[in-house]
């Protein structure tokens, strides 16, 4: 009897080693580091002039649409238009939906933003008031992630060395100005957000105390430690 007894102790020790192996507990580690959220290099944008290299560009002609919003007028040939001409009105204020979209930055945000080949002008002559801002970081999985953000930036010469990060919706940025002097070449530059969520957007403005035209390309978002 005391046989049986143990045999049958063994038996269930053995099924129950079993299941366990065979049902491993998964642990939800997140998203790994070095997982990117956002790499635009608004490689989409094509007309206007280049303002870095300083060579004239082309353009179109754009006419109101039922909303009063810009649309390519597709009657009229592309045109070359002249180092300081912006590749469309603003993007935000005057440009419609589709040519928005047809340009990739329909889920971005801004004021006084405008189409240069290859890369964004943000603010005018006048203007004090100029920012750009990425879509929300949607593709985060975890509830609270530490991000380093890198972008190109350029200033218009004049204008003022000293930009502003802008961060909504979660997270806290490591610097809250950046200092660009070149108005001929790109200036590589890189903060990290801690804390980042989801809903959180970063923008890039102008100097609210002067005029700030600035340019940029090539921003990217990483998960980092």
């Amino acid at each position: 009897m005391l046989l049986k007894s143990l045999a049958l102790a063994a038996c269930v020790v053995s099924l129950w080693s079993c299941s366990k192996d065979k049902d491993p507990i998964q642990e939800d580690e997140g998203d790994a580091i070095g997982t990117v959220y956002l790499d635009e290099k608004f490689d989409k944008m094509i007309w206007g002039g280049d303002y870095i290299k300083q060579l004239t560009g082309v353009k179109g002609v754009f006419i109101r649409d039922e909303n009063n919003k810009y649309i390519i007028d597709e009657s009229k040939p592309v045109d070359e238009c002249s180092i300081g001409s912006d590749g469309c009105p603003d993007f935000f204020d005057t440009a419609s939906e589709a040519y928005k979209t047809l340009r990739g930055i329909n889920n971005w945000d801004g004021w006084k933003v405008y189409e240069r080949p290859g890369y964004l002008k943000v603010g005018t002559s006048t203007s004090r008031d100029a920012f750009v801002s990425t879509p929300p970081l949607k593709d985060i999985n975890d509830e609270k992630v530490n991000v380093k953000v890198s972008v190109s930036l350029a200033i218009w010469e004049g204008s003022s060395e000293t930009l502003y990060i802008n961060v909504v919706n979660g997270g806290t940025p490591s610097v809250g100005q950046l200092q660009v002097t070149s108005s001929d070449s790109w200036t590589s530059k890189e903060f990290t957000i801690l804390n980042a969520t989801k809903n959180t957007k970063i923008a890039i403005k102008s100097d609210p105390t002067q005029v700030g035209r600035f340019l940029m390309d090539n921003f990217k978002v990483v998960k980092v430690e």
